[in-house]
């Protein structure tokens, strides 16, 4: 360990603090990207079939948040964005006489993530200190 100077604490303690920020931004931006991926792979997986076109149509993009450094990823469907509602909750036959049920796919995925996704990052940030 350096000695520092009195007057320079102030000064190591900022850079010191600022490298910890950056060290955990990157940690939990590298663990919303493999998050992200993971719920692809899992919503394609149990993603209804008939085409094959829904499932495959999941992807993730990058949101920015702007200058100070927060980030974020959207799963979503860019194939077929108007089935997922439909597909999930069910909804009335084309004839107008009953309903089709619904095949709940994307809820469970959301649920299981909302679990795990906030472990990672700390888990991530225990291996930082």
């Amino acid at each position: 360990m350096s000695s520092i100077k009195p007057e320079q604490l102030e000064g190591e303690l900022y850079a010191t603090l600022a490298r910890y920020s950056d060290d955990v931004r990157e940690a939990a931006a590298e663990q919303t990207d493999i998050t992200a991926r993971d719920i692809v792979d899992e919503l394609r997986a149990a993603s209804p079939r008939e085409s094959g076109d829904y499932a495959r149509g999941w992807g993730t993009k990058s949101d920015a948040f702007g200058a100070r450094g927060a980030f974020g990823r959207t799963v979503y469907q860019r194939s077929k964005p108007s089935l997922t509602h439909l597909l999930e909750h069910g909804h009335a036959k084309r004839g107008g006489v009953g309903r089709v049920a619904g095949i709940p796919h994307i809820a469970p995925v959301e649920q299981r993530y909302a679990d795990i996704y906030p472990q990672r990052v700390l888990d991530a940030i225990r291996k930082i200190v």
